[in-house]
């Protein structure tokens, strides 16, 4: 058996054996709680007088069982003459040794030379190389500031209204999206354009089903192919794939996001944890943990069907950077474009469902209220007091007490 021409590509691994003509290709590959290490394994051969494809499956590398049954399959469709003992031996070996070695170890020298600080892409919004999240409820306008964001990195919009930095050149942008059409996202995109007057500039889409886990060489190989720096996805939870809440799901995803060694922008949604003292996104904390930046986008009650107004908050939990003031900003639909302009903050527009019960109960643990000492105590509009008494009734947690006061539901 000549030894093989071993290539790393990305997170995938090939083999070429050239006397044997054969190539092997190793990808999607995954450590199991048990141990086990599996991948997809292709087979092909280069040899003039047999079809190209060999073969295509998942495989066990730490089964002997698995090797017999592709050896045996190997062997009825490639009848030349081959030690596939010797073959799959030296794949499994080198791939699980190179799976394992991980990343080199680096000298970084900390002396007297300047040292960048960390990078923005957008600023001050986007690190350059690491994840950055923004998160809201539904109908808050997320996707529509991920296009406003792409198009300031790809022409670069350097005067854009909300007065963003922005580089001296275009980033190469890709946009995953698990949520929409690519007709309707070219559509919206247009209608930003038209409404800032903007040069044409192209958009580079592409519309996924699959977890990001388990369309990684694909995604991998357009990133190689147009040189992108920049990915947004559009949204976690559908290219997380799994129960959002358990811990596996979100880790498998940071790991495939940092082998694609990009710079990412991840859109997703907003918990709905009634109990929680502030707005999260939804699923396993590991997506606060791993994201450099998390940021969140509220819209004004005040908002209407032809103009959202909205604020784009810094959360707490960036490594790299200091806190950064709320954004304001407004969308307006009216006409055939979407203009965007800065918008000053009036941050009792943002009062949230979520902090108007936590001040009622906070003043409620106190002792009883009328209506009206709940206005005076906690400052909220009426219509927002009424609304909230009545959440917080149908979940047990206040009750109507004699002479019109509101009180707290004790439990044992």
């Amino acid at each position: 058996m000549s030894e093989p021409q071993f290539k790393p590509i990305g997170n995938k691994y090939t083999f070429t054996w050239e006397d044997e003509k054969l190539e092997a290709e190793v990808a999607r590959l995954h450590r199991h709680q048990d141990e086990r290490l599996t991948c997809n394994l292709t087979f092909r051969t280069f040899h003039p007088q047999y079809k190209p494809h060999l073969l295509k499956t998942s495989f066990n590398l730490s089964s002997s069982r698995s090797r017999a049954e592709i050896k045996k399959h190997l062997a009825t469709r490639y009848h030349e003459k081959v030690d596939w003992d010797a073959i799959l031996e030296v794949l499994c070996l080198t791939t699980e040794a190179k799976f394992e070695e991980g990343e080199p170890v680096q000298k970084l020298w900390v002396d007297d030379s300047d040292i960048p600080a960390p990078e923005y892409l957008i600023n001050p919004i986007l690190l350059k190389g690491v994840p950055t999240l923004i998160f809201g409820e539904k109908g808050a306008h997320k996707s529509t500031l991920a296009l406003f964001l792409m198009a300031c990195l790809t022409l670069p919009w350097r005067d854009n209204p909300l007065g963003l930095g922005v580089p001296d050149h275009p980033i190469p942008t890709l946009l995953l999206d698990w949520e929409q059409e690519g007709g309707i996202v070219r559509y919206y995109a247009k209608r930003i354009r038209d409404a800032a007057g903007l040069a044409a500039f192209p958009l580079l889409y592409r519309h996924c089903a699959l977890p990001l886990t388990r369309d990684f060489d694909k995604i991998q190989s357009y990133i190689d192919q147009h040189n992108i720096e920049v990915i947004i996805i559009d949204s976690v939870g559908a290219a997380c794939g799994g129960k959002l809440k358990d811990p596996d799901p979100a880790l498998d995803f940071f790991t495939a996001l940092r082998a694609l060694k990009v710079t990412s922008l991840l859109l997703g949604q907003q918990s709905k944890d009634p109990e929680a003292k502030k707005s999260t996104p939804f699923g396993s904390t590991y997506f606060q943990y791993y994201s450099r930046a998390i940021y969140e986008l509220r819209k004004s009650k005040d908002s209407t069907d032809d103009e959202a107004i909205l604020a784009l908050f810094h959360q707490e939990g960036s490594n790299y950077t200091r806190h950064q003031p709320p954004l304001g900003f407004s969308m307006n639909y009216n006409g055939t474009g979407i203009s965007i302009q800065p918008q000053t903050l009036d941050l009792g527009e943002f009062i949230e469902k979520v902090k108007s019960q936590q001040l009622i109960l906070d003043a409620l643990k106190q002792g009883a209220l009328s209506f009206s000492q709940i206005l005076d105590t906690t400052g909220l509009p009426e219509n927002t007091v009424r609304t909230t008494l009545t959440r917080l009734k149908k979940r047990n947690r206040v009750m109507n007490l004699e002479r019109g006061l509101w009180g707290l539901v004790y439990k044992e």
